[in-house]
């Protein structure tokens, strides 16, 4: 029997409902100790088990771990927004999703811009956080390194041409496959039967307008709060991801002091 066939079987979708909002997440395996899995931009709890590699990563994890995943706001199974979350209510999230399944302290792994809002929340709830793992992340926005220390008069202008061309350009493609195609790993080869896999999978995900909001993605820059971070960290990065350079894991490994980093080769943006 298939990995993700069982895993959606025995994993069944759960929802947090709290002031209005709706978030989707799953628990699998029962260790003691706990790893939540912060998305980025993309997530779908279910449909995600469709893309090659991610059950049996999720099975592993739970040999050591018992593994959270979760829809961030207006994502996958989550409630739909009208509008980008801020930085806060992704973070109240966080804490919302461990007091649900009785986590007090767990392992936190964020990938892509979930692993900046990790570490941001790593620095700012540190009693909640045994350790971090960064997979394919970074500290602030590739291109944007110095826009955000500008006089706003400055900044704001820049800011919103950058979103503006994101946006048209996300809504001209959303749909096609080609964001997550660029998640993972180069090896893979992408045939008609997964390329509907991964259209189906952008689809479900979230809308055009939903990946549109990404001016909160823009302004991410946590470089001001690396040194808060305090506990165990580990930095991955690969030689091969298409959407966050190489150059971007060392940069953020960087500002933590104790960070390890861990260089790949072969991994993609995902895992």
């Amino acid at each position: 029997m298939p990995v993700s066939f069982m895993l959606k079987r025995m994993n069944e979708t759960q929802h947090l409902q709290r002031n209005g909002i709706k978030l989707a997440y799953q628990v699998a395996g029962s260790a003691a100790r706990d790893l939540i899995i912060v998305p980025g931009v993309v997530s779908h709890v279910e449909f995600a088990h469709e893309i090659p590699g991610y059950s049996h990563f999720i099975a592993r994890m739970t040999e050591h771990f018992r593994v959270i995943t979760s829809d961030k706001r207006g994502n996958g199974l989550s409630g739909r927004l009208r509008s980008a979350p801020t930085l806060e209510q992704r973070m109240d999230d966080i804490r919302r999703i461990m007091d649900e399944v009785g986590s007090d302290k767990a392992v936190i792994f964020g990938f892509s811009e979930g692993g900046a809002l990790s570490a941001l929340y790593s620095a700012m709830h540190s009693e909640r956080v045994d350790r971090l793992i960064i997979f394919g992340s970074f500290a602030v926005v590739r291109g944007l390194e110095n826009v955000t220390s500008l006089p706003p008069f400055i900044r704001t202008p820049l800011l919103r041409w950058r979103v503006r061309s994101e946006q048209k350009k996300i809504r001209k493609n959303w749909g096609n496959g080609d964001f997550i195609k660029h998640t993972l790993p180069t090896k893979v080869m992408v045939d008609g039967k997964l390329r509907r896999v991964l259209q189906t999978h952008e689809e479900s995900s979230t809308t055009p307008e939903g990946m549109a909001n990404i001016d909160l993605i823009s302004q991410v820059d946590v470089r001001p709060f690396l040194k808060d971070v305090h506990c165990p960290t580990f930095v991955m990065q690969s030689h091969d991801d298409r959407l966050v350079p190489f150059h971007c894991g060392h940069a953020l490994r960087a500002g933590i002091a104790h960070a390890e980093f861990v260089e790949l080769n072969e991994a993609g943006h995902n895992f």
